[in-house]
């Protein structure tokens, strides 16, 4: 059996850590060392650690002075002394059987990744279960597939608290990431251990409940995110510089750094309101499953302009006509705007409806069939307006 060390950060989280820390306690997988890392809370959080530390002497508390996430899970990892490292947030917890399915079978594993999870948001729970790839063991070139779908804003969660990770690779990828990178810090650490592995294990055993904290770090406002993000491309591009496949990952990168720096009003709390659209941005739902395609763009309005930019800038697909039902209205693209009546003048393999209410993209959708467009080509997605992410 191997040892599994477990590293829960902690900082002003007396409501929930009791909670999360008696969760890892009550596992089935009992071979553990629990290290908790107490940054510097001002609250009773470091008390209630300490009755827990008490209690089962398979928990190491630390108290540090208050330096942020990344120096604190630095000071944990530092202190683990077991085969594979997992995280846990303070504001989540686990269901029983968690660890142990996780560490079933890992000879020779580098990384396990679950993909299924439990939101819990106001009262509510939602099962997360997105499958990007299917079940079973990765290595050699897979293992590529596996980190450009990591690196792209609609692909594998780059989070922490979802895999279980060979302890020697994160001691030597967190020592490289400054402190100062403290949101999305684990695409910092995770980028470098995923790229180095042998083999990866993709195994979806859902159990581990990440529950939404409107005071939580990822929801608070950062007036210095832009430096952040300013210390996190430059890290990442260095990473990236240093990879024998940096070209198949590269675009991938300029997405997800675009898809953050377009969140910076919210990190800096600008107070936007939904009907201000000059600061907001549409999230593009294609990424990656149109190359090479030809594209009609069908709708010009704020949503179909988002959508444009985003096509002529990552070039992955060709517009070979923007078209709405009142081109000579449109905000966008020019004097391109072309009404409908083009679309049987030009070859095409998708429509796109850029529209926001699911009404209208069904009364669009039922007059491009009745005009002979195959059902199959013409593709909607819910809107997504860019906020941040969990």
């Amino acid at each position: 059996m191997r040892l599994l060390s477990v590293i829960v950060p902690v900082y002003n989280s007396e409501k929930t850590i009791w909670k999360c820390i008696k969760s890892i306690i009550r596992q089935t997988y009992h071979y553990l060392e629990i290290i908790v890392i107490d940054d510097g809370s001002s609250d009773k959080s470091y008390e209630i650690c300490k009755a827990l530390a008490d209690s089962d002497n398979r928990i190491k508390l630390l108290k540090n002075k208050h330096s942020g996430v990344t120096a604190a899970r630095k000071a944990g990892v530092n202190m683990a002394s077991g085969e594979y490292i997992a995280f846990v947030d303070s504001d989540d917890w686990i269901e029983a059987h968690y660890f142990e399915k996780l560490m079933e079978d890992l000879a020779e594993i580098d990384v396990v990744i679950t993909e299924d999870y439990i939101i819990e948001q106001n009262q509510e729970n939602k099962t997360v279960s997105v499958r990007h790839f299917e079940e079973g063991i990765y290595s050699g070139n897979e293992i590529e597939n596996i980190v450009e779908k990591f690196i792209t804003p609609n692909g594998i969660d780059c989070c922490l608290w979802n895999k279980i990770l060979r302890t020697s690779s994160v001691q030597a990828a967190i020592r490289n990431v400054r402190d100062e990178i403290y949101l999305f810090e684990d695409l910092a650490i995770l980028l470098q251990i995923l790229i180095a592995a042998d083999k990866i294990k993709l195994f979806n055993i859902g159990g581990y409940h990440y529950c939404v904290n409107s005071n939580s770090l990822i929801h608070s406002a950062h007036k210095d995110y832009l430096l952040n993000l300013h210390f996190l491309f430059n890290f990442l591009d260095s990473v990236l510089e240093q990879c024998p496949y940096n070209e198949k990952l590269i675009k991938g990168f300029w997405r997800y750094m675009r898809f953050l720096a377009m969140q910076t009003p919210y990190y800096l709390d600008l107070k936007i309101q939904d009907s201000d659209v000059l600061f907001q941005d549409v999230y593009y739902p294609y990424y990656g499953r149109l190359e090479n395609a030809r594209i009609i763009l069908y709708g010009a309005g704020y949503i179909g302009t988002s959508y444009y930019y985003h096509i002529i800038n990552d070039k992955e697909t060709e517009i070979v006509a923007w078209v709405d039902r009142q081109p000579d209205k449109c905000r966008g693209g020019g004097g391109c705007v072309r009404p409908p009546d083009i679309i049987h003048k030009v070859k095409y393999d998708y429509i796109i409806l850029a529209v926001k209410e699911e009404k209208v993209a069904l009364e669009i959708k039922a007059e491009l069939i009745k005009a002979g467009v195959p059902q199959d080509i013409i593709l909607w997605n819910k809107t997504k307006i860019i906020s941040p992410v969990f």
